[in-house]
């Protein structure tokens, strides 16, 4: 029989190595975590930048027109949380054909990077969101 000292001698290291490994993986996950919730954060702020800047469209008007750089400029400032200088706009809105019944769409375009982008294979993910607005009445 041997004694416990030289039965245990070559796994010693086994149990740091164990947790070593253990914590990378929960780390990362950790992280990812993090970096998936304010992707859920990016985007709910695009959206709503986009419903803000769709209802100023419809309020302003053909009696009070307004031009593509103001929408974007109502976007970004709706843009909370984010880089507003990162949103671009696609809009259809034209004031010399806003009547009854038209349909004004606006769409913003925001490129979300990963905090840690080496751990996801597509560090930067092009966010899109659209909101359309019927003008009721002028």
């Amino acid at each position: 029989m041997q004694p416990a000292a030289t039965r245990n001698r070559g796994r010693r290291g086994h149990a740091v190595v164990e947790f070593g490994l253990a914590f990378v993986l929960f780390l990362g996950l950790v992280v990812n975590l993090f970096d998936f919730g304010r992707l859920a954060w990016t985007y709910t702020a695009v959206h709503y930048a986009s419903r803000q800047a769709s209802r100023f469209t419809t309020v302003r008007g053909k009696t009070n027109p307004t031009s593509s750089s103001e929408i974007l400029g109502v976007a970004r400032t709706h843009a909370i949380g984010i880089d507003p200088a990162l949103l671009t706009m696609v809009t259809n809105y034209n004031p010399a054909t806003v009547s009854r019944g038209r349909l004004i769409t606006v769409r913003l375009n925001y490129p979300f990077n990963f905090a840690f982008g080496a751990l996801v294979p597509q560090s930067t993910i092009p966010l899109q969101s659209t909101s359309m607005v019927v003008i009721a009445s002028r």
